[in-house]
């Protein structure tokens, strides 16, 4: 595997130092009283607190957009800083594969003589021809992507559901328990809130049926180990799905996730710790990102904060 995606394995003593850095990282992180005093303020005020937060380094404007850009800019920043410490096929899996994922599905819908260079251009060229070293995922999600291309909302699917496979696989690679918990645990949340939610456009009659039953066989084929497999084997109808399966929903799946990142303060030194604060930062950006698009756009904030108070460690 190339050295942009592979998840190689270091002595737990090369994490020393930036675990150390990572504990004064830390103290930068919102705490979720923070975030919910942000809740109230109009977007003048938000500017306000954030500049006196280790974003300001990256705002160059108080207006909604200015501001979304900065937080995004800092997240980008701080991945590219730990990739001097860490592989940086670690760094890729984990917190920039979805948009790669996002680039193959519209290579694989969209035809273009776009001139590519560098890592786009092997890339893309593996998809098309199988050779080079790239993640077999990417290849088999174009494969698939390709054969919908007159279906874009199986598109959707076929995306969210290699992206999927290819986290969990991943996070095997790591050896690390507590990585391939919190994968395996977002698998299956991601899992029962995709299938519950495309039984309900069958229920509705927004698809066929049958458009549920290949999403479903599919689940079974690309995961076939997985708890929600072994609870739908032989389903053939939508109802026999409803009746094995309960809804859940994205908060619930949060909250999963957050409780096993917990875990992490009892671990002092290893790749988890990086992978803890990484992916705690990740949920304070699109949490602030939350904040800021939705009172840019006039929602009140009741409707924000069902989107965010669940949702932030």
């Amino acid at each position: 595997m190339r050295e942009e995606f592979a998840i190689k394995h270091q002595d737990i003593d090369s994490y020393n130092y930036i675990c150390g850095r990572i504990k004064v990282l830390e103290t930068n992180l919102l705490s979720k009283a923070a975030l919910e005093e942000l809740l109230h303020l109009p977007i003048s005020g938000i500017y306000k607190e954030i500049i006196e937060t280790p974003y300001r380094s990256f705002i160059t404007g108080s207006d909604a957009d200015s501001i979304s850009k900065a937080l995004f800019a800092r997240y980008r920043a701080e991945l590219s800083d730990m990739e001097k410490y860490v592989p940086i096929g670690f760094i890729n899996a984990f917190f920039r594969s979805k948009e790669i994922f996002l680039k193959i599905k519209k290579w694989a819908l969209v035809s273009s003589n776009e001139e590519l260079e560098g890592l786009d251009r092997e890339l893309k060229n593996f998809l098309e021809t199988g050779e080079g070293d790239f993640p077999l995922e990417f290849k088999e999600a174009f494969d698939a992507m390709s054969k919908v291309k007159d279906y874009p909302f199986k598109a959707g699917w076929l995306l969210d559901l290699y992206y999927t496979k290819y986290l969990y696989h991943s996070a095997e690679q790591t050896k690390s328990e507590l990585i391939k918990e919190f994968f395996n645990t977002y698998r299956e949340g991601k899992l029962s809130i995709f299938l519950y939610r495309l039984s309900n456009f069958a229920i509705s009659k927004e698809i066929d049926e049958k458009d549920f039953l290949e999403a479903l066989h599919l689940v079974l084929k690309l995961f076939p180990d997985s708890a929600v497999s072994n609870n739908l084997k032989g389903v053939k109808t939508v109802d026999e799905f409803r009746e094995l399966s309960r809804e859940t929903f994205d908060e619930e799946l949060r909250n999963k996730l957050l409780s096993v990142l917990e875990k992490c303060k009892y671990i002092n030194v290893g790749i988890e710790v990086v992978f803890m604060y990484l992916k705690r930062l990740e949920f304070e950006v699109e949490n602030l990102s939350t904040i800021v698009r939705g009172k840019s756009t006039g929602m009140n904030e009741k409707e924000i904060s069902e989107r965010i108070s669940v949702a932030y460690a």
